[in-house]
């Protein structure tokens, strides 16, 4: 396995086991399956598991929490992502923090390396729409945000 530096996330995989495939986004499989894919990825050197919510409605983070039992290995990074969307800046927070004790929950983890804003993009637009996010909402949410 190859390894590349990723910011101050440290040391990566070259190689990420990504949520939808796990997720059964593409094809169906057996849970079973899934989780021993997991497992082999990561005892391979995959160190780099790639998750949203939005994967079979939380099922390739679920997988995640039953293969490995809320106990990464060290040296194992995991994302995860919200489908933000266009929602009123005051609410921006709470859906953020909502959405993450949630994979947190479905991963059996207290933490991931990265959270993602997950839509088909952010918008330098100012609207926002059910797939996308306006970085002007963003820039507001985040003025509004506690402790700011």
């Amino acid at each position: 396995m190859q390894y590349r530096p990723f910011g101050r996330v440290g040391q990566v995989s070259a190689l990420s086991l990504g949520g939808s495939g796990i997720g059964q986004v593409w094809d169906p499989t057996s849970q079973e399956e899934t989780i021993a894919t997991t497992r082999a990825a990561v005892d391979a050197g995959v160190m780099f598991l790639d998750l949203a919510p939005t994967s079979s409605d939380g099922e390739a983070e679920r997988v995640i929490g039953k293969s490995l039992k809320g106990k990464l290995p060290a040296d194992v990074r995991t994302t995860t992502k919200c489908r933000l969307g266009g929602p009123p800046a005051r609410d921006v927070f709470s859906r953020l923090e909502q959405s993450l004790t949630e994979s947190f929950e479905r991963m059996r983890l207290e933490h991931v390396d990265l959270f993602f804003v997950h839509n088909t993009g952010v918008a330098a637009a100012a609207e926002s729409d059910e797939r996308a996010t306006s970085q002007s909402l963003l820039l507001e949410a985040a003025e509004a945000a506690p402790g700011a």
